[in-house]
């Protein structure tokens, strides 16, 4: 196999510009989204769960959208590792969880595990804002934040469609590479 691309977000891409456009991303996403909902159920009061649960499910998200990336490629029996990592950064300590798989990915298949969390958090969000919409403001912030983390799987899948259409992708410790076959 011959490497076509190697992908590295944060070596292609400058990382604040990244975190600033998902940061205005989300904000859009809330304000548009708000109106939206408040303009169809404008008669409706908001009901308040606490902080505490509010913070709770913001912090649990990125786990949750992380390990969703990986049930499509559970269900195509690619065997996934899930690691938490200590990370020291300029003095600061920090835990990262990262989620591997050791053998080559179906392009397709890999940005089906991409774009799963995306569809999968907002639809159930929005689903619980139209079910619930005294407490509409929670799912679409969550709806929002989720919006925001996607930035960085639609950089990928940018990068995903351009590539041939055979091609696999390969995971490895700053991206990915995006491999096809050598012509016979």
């Amino acid at each position: 196999m011959n490497c076509w691309k190697s992908v590295n977000t944060l070596k292609d891409f400058d990382s604040s510009r990244l975190m600033l456009i998902s940061l205005g991303i989300t904000l859009c996403i809330f304000i548009i989204s708000y109106l939206i909902f408040s303009l169809y159920y404008g008669d409706i009061s908001s009901q308040g769960i606490g902080f505490t649960l509010t913070v709770a499910a913001i912090v649990t998200l990125y786990p949750v959208h992380t390990m969703l990336h990986y049930v499509p490629l559970w269900f195509a029996g690619i065997k996934t590792d899930v690691r938490l990592y200590k990370v020291k950064k300029k003095g600061k300590q920090k835990v990262t969880m990262k989620v591997q798989f050791n053998k080559p990915v179906a392009k397709n298949l890999y940005i089906t595990a991409l774009l799963f969390p995306s569809f999968l958090i907002t639809i159930g969000a929005l689903l619980g804002a139209l079910t619930w919409p005294e407490y509409m403001h929670y799912f679409l912030l969550i709806t929002s934040i989720n919006a925001g983390l996607s930035v960085y799987d639609w950089v990928y899948v940018k990068q995903l469609i351009k590539a041939p259409k055979y091609s696999v992708v390969e995971r490895n410790k700053n991206g990915v590479d995006i491999l096809v076959k050598q012509p016979s």
